[in-house]
């Protein structure tokens, strides 16, 4: 199944965005950008359709709480 157009074309924007700010930082992505560039794939229909893996995203707390919109978790 191949994605609307629309979305290859953010998806495209978004890893050229990230290029360029990797080459600025030496290699190194701002946590804010990744949080952004994660959430925003979260929301894409195939990702709630099929669902998803997260391998090493997120690494903190903080970050989990960011990515899905909770202000803590409970355990």
């Amino acid at each position: 199944m191949e994605e609307p157009e629309d979305d290859v074309e953010d998806a495209k924007e978004a890893l050229q965005t990230l290029r360029e700010i990797s080459q600025q930082n030496n290699g190194v992505f701002p946590e804010s950008k990744i949080i952004e560039y994660v959430r925003k794939r979260l929301c894409t229909m195939p990702c709630q359709n099929q669902g998803y893996v997260l391998d090493g995203v997120p690494a903190k707390l903080t970050d989990a709480n960011e990515i899905f919109g909770r202000t803590s978790f409970k355990y």
